[in-house]
Formats: C-alpha cells, sequence, structure tokens
C-alpha cells in the first residue's frame, strides 16, 4: 500500500486536458507501445499497409498511481474513467493530437511526420481489448500513431523511445482511503507490528528517563550497537539517560555512553549571625536515683562460716546418734531401727557432702 498521498486528476475547465503527446524513453504509465511494421498488422482493427510505421500504445492508465515528484513534494496521481473520457474528447477537440515533441523537449515534429491513426479507450464488454495490454484496466486511453519518418522509426526499434507520454494542465483533489481500505490498512499494519514485537521479543531493550524505549541485539548495549524503537525504525539522534549513563545515539547506532554528571548545588551565601551575649547557664540538679547497696563479701562469707560451725555441730550429733545405734546393733534390732539407721546414713552423707563444698569454697577465696 503506498505511502505517499494520492490525487486524484480533474479536468475542471476548457484550459484543462491534454496539450501534446511525447515519444519517451520510459513513460509515467509504465507500458511500452507496440510496433508494427512490415511484418506485423495492428490486427485488432484491421488496419492493413504493406508499408506501415504504426505505434500502439497506452496514453494513460485508468485507476493507476503514477508516482510525481516536483522536487520538494513526492506523491501519486490517479486518473479515473470520467477524466480519462474528458482528455479524450478535449484532445480531439482541440487538435493536441498532432502535437508530437520527443522526451518531452517542447520542439514540436513537423505535421505528418508522426500522425494519429486511432484514438480509443479499453472496454472489455464491448470486446475492445488491444493485444498485449491485458492488464491495463479498461478505460484506459489507447492510441495508435503512424511513424513517418525513418529515422524515428528505427530509433523505435532500437529501444530510443518506446512510451508515449501526455503533456498538460490537470486540477488534482487529495483522495481519500475509504472504510474499507482504511479496514484492510489497518490489517496489514496489525500484522506487520505482530511480526515486529515477535522480532523485538528476541531482543534486549533500555527505557530511558525520558520514556524511550530502546531495543538492541545482543546481550549488553554498547558502543556500535544498533538501537530501534518498538516498530523497528531507528532511534532518533539524541542523548538517552539510562542507569545513571548517558547514551549518546547517531544514525541509528550507539555512538557514545558516558558517565552521567552530576550537578552539584552551591550553597548561597549566608551573613554571618550576630553574636549574642551568652546567658548564666542554671545548672538544675536533677533527682538521683538511690544508689544501690554495695556487695558485702565478708559477710556472706561470715555467714557461710557460721553456716558450716552449724553443720560440723550437727554432724558431731549425728556421730553421736551412730555411736548409739551401734551398741543398739549389738542386740536383735526390729525393722524400725533399721529405718531409723538409714535415714541417719542418710542424712549424715548429706551434711559431709555441705561441709565438702563449704570447704572448697573458702579455699578459693583465700
Amino acid at each position: 500500500m503506498n505511502s505517499l498521498p494520492i490525487y486524484q486528476a480533474l479536468i475542471s475547465d476548457e484550459m484543462d486536458g491534454i496539450t501534446a503527446i511525447s515519444l519517451v524513453t520510459e513513460g509515467a504509465v509504465e507500458v511500452d507501445f507496440q510496433m508494427f511494421d512490415k511484418q506485423k498488422s495492428l490486427q485488432q482493427f484491421a488496419i492493413q499497409d504493406e508499408e506501415q510505421h504504426l505505434l500502439l500504445g497506452c496514453i494513460m492508465r485508468c485507476d493507476f498511481d503514477i508516482y510525481r515528484n516536483n522536487g520538494s513534494f513526492e506523491y501519486f496521481i490517479r486518473y479515473d474513467k470520467k477524466t480519462i473520457e474528458k482528455m479524450a474528447t478535449k484532445m480531439l477537440k482541440d487538435h493536441a493530437f498532432t502535437q508530437i515533441d520527443l522526451q518531452h523537449d517542447g520542439n514540436m515534429l513537423p505535421t505528418g511526420m508522426v500522425e494519429l491513426r486511432e484514438l480509443f479507450i479499453k472496454d472489455s464488454t464491448k470486446g475492445i481489448i488491444p493485444n498485449g495490454f491485458e492488464e491495463v484496466n479498461d478505460g484506459s486511453l489507447f492510441a495508435v500513431y503512424k511513424v513517418n519518418s525513418d529515422e524515428i522509426w528505427d530509433l523505435c526499434k532500437q529501444g530510443i523511445f518506446n512510451s508515449f507520454s501526455l503533456e498538460g494542465y490537470f486540477n488534482t483533489v487529495e483522495v481519500k482511503a475509504n472504510k474499507q481500505q482504511e479496514k484492510n490498512n489497518n490489517t496489514i499494519m496489525n500484522k506487520i507490528k505482530s511480526v515486529l514485537s515477535k522480532i523485538l521479543a528476541e531482543f534486549a531493550s533500555v527505557k530511558a528517563v525520558d520514556g524511550t524505549e530502546l531495543f538492541y541485539e545482543g546481550e549488553e548495549l554498547a558502543v556500535g550497537v544498533e538501537v530501534a524503537d518498538a516498530d523497528g525504525n531507528a532511534i532518533a539522534d539524541g542523548e538517552y539517560e539510562v542507569d545513571e549513563k548517558i547514551v549518546v545515539v547517531k544514525d541509528g547506532k550507539v555512538e557514545e555512553i558516558k558517565d552521567k554528571e552530576v550537578e552539584v548545588e552551591e550553597e548561597p551565601e549566608t551573613e554571618p549571625e550576630p553574636e549574642v551575649e551568652a546567658e548564666e547557664e542554671v545548672v538544675v540538679e536533677e533527682d538521683k536515683p538511690a544508689a544501690e547497696p554495695e556487695y558485702d563479701a565478708k559477710a556472706d562469707v561470715d555467714a557461710l562460716k557460721a553456716e558450716i560451725e552449724a553443720l560440723k555441730s550437727e554432724i558431731e550429733a549425728l556421730k553421736g546418734e551412730i555411736e548409739a545405734i551401734k551398741e543398739q546393733l549389738q542386740e536383735p534390732v526390729v525393722e524400725p531401727v533399721a529405718e531409723e539407721f538409714e535415714k541417719a546414713v542418710e542424712h549424715g552423707k548429706t551434711g559431709i557432702k555441705n561441709v565438702d563444698k563449704a570447704i572448697s569454697i573458702l579455699s578459693s577465696m583465700k
């Protein structure tokens, strides 16, 4: 689908229409004319002449977009069936068909050197279909010219001249795409975007601070790597801030990657504050928490000694009880006596253990 604007040619007044026909090397209608010499005849129109030098060619193709470039603007121009019918009528009325030049040089050939023999519009419904031009749309304008100059005829046979090209004045109006065309265009664009998305999915990307997303191929963004946007178009030249770096892009490639310059804000100068006489500081004594009593190790030792002395006295008493029990053992004993003996023994063991522990602690504190 053409991306350039399309303009429809119009004949709006008496000034519009064909002014001349030129034999050219390459015609805008992109269809060469056919030559008929002694061995060939134009069968469609029963022109029979052993000495004929006839040229059959398309003057203007119907509904065919012709590229134009006026030096500052590119576009396509299109001629519809209605306009072509008007141009053919005016061409005959104004005798513009007699104005023939070569390569649009503006020098009209002498009358009779190249003469018009037929002018017709292709119409398949009426059987008017020139051989060799089947792909040309109905409504296209054709002409048959007889070349009476051997020199020009030889140039035609050599391929120097191979097309007709008209000269004239036409008004134009821009063609607006209809809804179906817009739908088709959208469908095509969606397919293109889908393909691009798949392609870009294989690419890595980074996003600049300004929101621009840079797609690139490879493991990392480096100097010389090509970068594109989400549509596959080359990223515009400029600097892009990415992860505290500045990526410089030129001609669609990374030209440089540099550190971002950190701007240091200068602190505004301030006037020194006037000195203020120091006021006498009033010290307020805060209530202090009561001091914890100091640990008295000597008191603990004395208490432990007293406990040890008590245990010694208790042990001595136990020893006396044991001696008494031994004496009783000389006599037959009963079960209660044995129980009392075991208790006494166990009590004695506990007391002895405590005494040993106390003696150990006293030894370590010396």
